[in-house]
């Protein structure tokens, strides 16, 4: 009797672990995000205000301390001038000017001084600095 044919048998398996294949390159989308035009256009303008606001705030911040500055100057050499014995005096006074120069104007200024027959008095409707 013949033998039957064998058959063959598969080969034994590996021990080492397969690597799936690479995957082809594609960019990951965080790397690639563009926003959109009307996104862009709002951080824009954003932007642009926030820096105008900035900027405008800060400027207007300085042209009142600029004013106080010089009310408090004013003032400053009034009480100088009477330590002289020149008493000087107003009404009242305003702030004028801004955004462009600073002004302060005093209202029925009034200027007195001397003694006895040298004594003298000016006086004023307003009077701008």
């Amino acid at each position: 009797m013949s033998e039957p044919p064998r058959r063959a048998l598969p080969p034994p398996r590996s021990r080492r672990r397969r690597t799936p294949a690479p995957a082809p390159r594609v960019p990951h989308p965080a790397t690639t995000y563009r926003p959109s035009r009307v996104v862009r256009a709002i951080r824009r303008l954003t932007v642009n205000l926030l820096v105008a606001v900035i900027v405008g705030g800060s400027y207007t911040a300085f042209w009142y301390v600029l004013a106080a500055r010089l009310q408090d100057r004013v003032d400053e050499w009034m009480a100088g001038q009477r330590a002289n014995g020149v008493a000087l005096s107003y009404a009242r006074s305003r702030l004028e000017g801004f955004p462009g120069r600073v002004r302060l104007r005093l209202a029925d200024p009034r200027a007195t001084g001397g003694d006895g027959g040298a004594a003298w008095t000016w006086t004023a409707r307003d009077v701008t600095v």
